[in-house]
C-alpha cells in the first residue's frame, strides 16, 4: 500500500471510531431523524472506501478493531449490543471485499445486507426478552383503539397491526440500505471526478468551541423509549381487561407472565451473561489497544477536527431539500477526507 493510499486509510478508520463513539451527539444536535440509521450507514460507506483504498481485506479488520477499541475508551458504557452491530459490519466488509466482488457489487452487498441484519437485531431481541405475547399485546391494544375510536373495522380490523409494525421497520432500513448501497458504490468514482474542482475551505470558529468529550453512562434497557412504550401499554391493557369487557381476564394473565419473564430474562442478563461477555470484550480490545494504541490516541485526539469536518459539511448543504442535503452532507465528509484541502495546489 502506498503511503497516500495508507493515509486515506488511517483517516477513514478514524472516521469510523468517530462515527461509533460520538457520531450520534452531534447528529442529536442537528435534529436529524432516524440517528441510527445514520451511523450505520456512515459506517458501512467508510467501510467500502477502506475495501477500496486499502491493499487488502484485512485492513477491515484492523479498522474494525481500532473503532471498537476507541469506542470502549471514549463511551465505555456502550451497551453489547452496539458491538455486536460493530463487528457485523466489519465481518461482512471483510468477506465482501476478499471473495473477489467488484467494489460496486461489494459496497451495495453489504449497504443492503447489514442494515436488515441491523433491523432484524432489534426485533429477535425484543421476541427473545417479551416473547410473542408482546405482538399479541399489540394486536388487542390496536383493536381497542379502533373500537374506541369508533373507526370502521372493514379494513382496518384486517390488519395484522405487529406484523404491520415489523414490515415497515425492515422495509425502511431496506430503503435505505438500497441508496446507501447505491450512494456508497459510485461515491470512489465521484470523488475523483470532484478532486480538482475547488473545494470551500473549511471554517474554524464558525461553530462553539469544542467541548470536552463526556463519558456518558449506559441508557438500561428498560430506560429505552420503545421498552417504555411496550411496558406502558402493558400495563393498560392489564387494567383494561378488568373494565373492559370485550379484553378477557387471560390476557392479563398473559402479559402478567411476560413482565416477570422480562424480569428474568434482564436479571440473568446483567447479572451472568454481561459480565462474562464484557469481560472477553475487555481482554480483546486491551489487546488491541496494547498493539495499536499510538493509532488509537491520536484518533481520539483528532476527535474535534472530526466534529469540525461534520459540522461545516452539514452547513455547506444549507438551503438543499432534505434528502439533497443529507447526500452532500455525506459526499463532503468524505471529499474534505480523502482529498485534504492542505494537499490540493
Amino acid at each position: 500500500m502506498d503511503r497516500k493510499h495508507k493515509g486515506i486509510v488511517e483517516r477513514l478508520t478514524g472516521l469510523w471510531a468517530f462515527n461509533e463513539a460520538a457520531f450520534g451527539g452531534i447528529l442529536h444536535g442537528l435534529h436529524l431523524p432516524v440517528t441510527g440509521l445514520f451511523i450505520g450507514g456512515l459506517s458501512v460507506i467508510v467501510i467500502s472506501l477502506i475495501g477500496y483504498y486499502a491493499e487488502n481485506s484485512k485492513a477491515i479488520i484492523k479498522s474494525m478493531l481500532i473503532a471498537a477499541s476507541v469506542k470502549f475508551v471514549v463511551a465505555p458504557y456502550t451497551p453489547l449490543n452496539a458491538y455486536v452491530a460493530l463487528f457485523i459490519q466489519g465481518g461482512f466488509g471483510f468477506l465482501l471485499f476478499r471473495k473477489g466482488f467488484s467494489y460496486k457489487t461489494a459496497a451495495f452487498s453489504l449497504a443492503i445486507i447489514t442494515l436488515l441484519i441491523s433491523s432484524l437485531q432489534r426485533i429477535i431481541v425484543y421476541t427473545i426478552v417479551f416473547g410473542f405475547t408482546l405482538w399479541d399485546s399489540l394486536n388487542i391494544f390496536y383493536d381497542f383503539v379502533l373500537v374506541q375510536l369508533n373507526i370502521d373495522k372493514t379494513f382496518l380490523g384486517t390488519v395484522n397491526f405487529s406484523w404491520a409494525i415489523i414490515i415497515f421497520y425492515v422495509f425502511l432500513h431496506l430503503i435505505a440500505g438500497i441508496f446507501i448501497g447505491l450512494f456508497s458504490a459510485k461515491l470512489p468514482e465521484k470523488l475523483e471526478t470532484f478532486r480538482n474542482t475547488n473545494l470551500p475551505k473549511l471554517q474554524k470558529k464558525i461553530f462553539p468551541e469544542q467541548e470536552t468529550i463526556k463519558k456518558k453512562k449506559r441508557k438500561s434497557f428498560i430506560k429505552k423509549p420503545s421498552v417504555q412504550i411496550i411496558l406502558a401499554v402493558s400495563l393498560i391493557l392489564i387494567v383494561l381487561s378488568y373494565t373492559v369487557p370485550g379484553i378477557g381476564k387471560n390476557e392479563a394473565e398473559k402479559i402478567g407472565i411476560m413482565l416477570i419473564r422480562v424480569l428474568a430474562i434482564l436479571t440473568v442478563w446483567y447479572l451472568l451473561v454481561l459480565p462474562i461477555v464484557t469481560k472477553y470484550l475487555r481482554r480483546l480490545l486491551n489487546k488491541t489497544k496494547l498493539k495499536y494504541g499510538e493509532e488509537i490516541e491520536i484518533i481520539i485526539l483528532e476527535f474535534p477536527e472530526f466534529k469540525q469536518l461534520a459540522l461545516n459539511s452539514w452547513e455547506l448543504t444549507k438551503g438543499n431539500g432534505i434528502a439533497t442535503r443529507i447526500k452532500g452532507f455525506f459526499f463532503y465528509i468524505f471529499a474534505y477526507l480523502i482529498f485534504p484541502i492542505e494537499d490540493k495546489k
